[in-house]
């Protein structure tokens, strides 16, 4: 049985219970994972939650090169390897050691967290590719047949009738007590 969710459906509906005991012990496939770099968001947490306590195999699908941000592939990390991430390093340690940590301290004393950049790059490559990361390029795949591109050329001429329809709409819609005017 296969079941396709959008990212959006799912972080609504994944708690429901009816909906998790019919997918016990599933396969959890995310495509375009990187859609799951927010801790805080959404999908993000239900996609956790859901790897975590529901799904027995996880795998998760990307085109998008993760490695000039690595704090964007900490929650992926946490789905797919959780007795390293956060067993063995927490999202502390990984923001330290591998997201080039620098602390700001502004004005008023407040203290702010920059961890976008990227350190021990080749480390982390080899962590990735050790415990949980199987990178295929173009080259490596079955060849597909060239895209077939077609130019399809729409009327956009209006006409008189269609032209006097739109004109009434726009003086009903310009007329109505709301206020709102419509612009064509």
């Amino acid at each position: 049985k296969v079941t396709l969710l959008t990212y959006e459906l799912f972080s609504k509906i994944y708690i429901r219970e009816d909906f998790r005991d019919l997918l016990q012990d599933c396969c959890l496939i995310l495509d375009e994972s990187h859609a799951c770099k927010t801790p805080s968001s959404l999908k993000t947490t239900a996609c956790l939650n859901f790897a975590k306590y529901i799904a027995k195999n996880i795998i998760l699908l990307s085109g998008t090169p993760a490695l000039s941000k690595p704090i964007e592939l900490f929650t992926q990390l946490q789905m797919i390897r959780p007795d390293i991430f956060p067993g063995k390093i927490n999202a502390s340690k990984f923001s330290k050691r591998y997201c080039d940590e620098k602390i700001q301290i502004l004005r008023n004393g407040q203290r702010i967290v920059n961890n976008t950049g990227i350190s021990n790059a080749k480390e982390l490559k080899v962590i990735l590719e050790t415990f949980c990361m199987i990178r295929r390029t173009k080259k490596d795949l079955v060849k597909l047949p060239e895209k077939i591109r077609t130019v399809v050329t729409l009327p956009t001429e209006v006409s008189i009738s269609d032209r006097e329809i739109c004109n009434e709409l726009l003086l009903k819609c310009n007329q109505a007590k709301s206020g709102n005017k419509l612009r064509m």
